[in-house]
């Protein structure tokens, strides 16, 4: 049950990177995506998000970065 003081995590999908709109699902698509951070933001109060893929050292295979601006409108609404 609850804990008293805890408050519980809720969660929703914010970014779904195969959505067609970003042209990246597909063969090519890395396997596995590890790491996301927050960058610097714009001048507009506009979110630079950052993911990166992970090539498990790999050599043949790249780690991929992904950069995605994120306006204050669609991180509004997500709260």
């Amino acid at each position: 049950g609850p804990v008293a003081g805890v408050k519980t995590v809720t969660k929703s999908a914010f970014i779904d990177m195969m959505d067609p709109k970003f042209g990246l699902a597909g063969d090519s698509f890395p396997e596995k995506i590890e790491g996301l951070t927050w960058g610097p933001d714009f001048d507009n109060g506009d979110k630079l998000l950052i993911v990166t893929s992970d090539n498990d050292f790999i050599t043949t295979s790249p780690t991929w970065f992904y950069a995605f601006r994120i306006s204050v409108d669609a991180i509004a609404a997500a709260k």
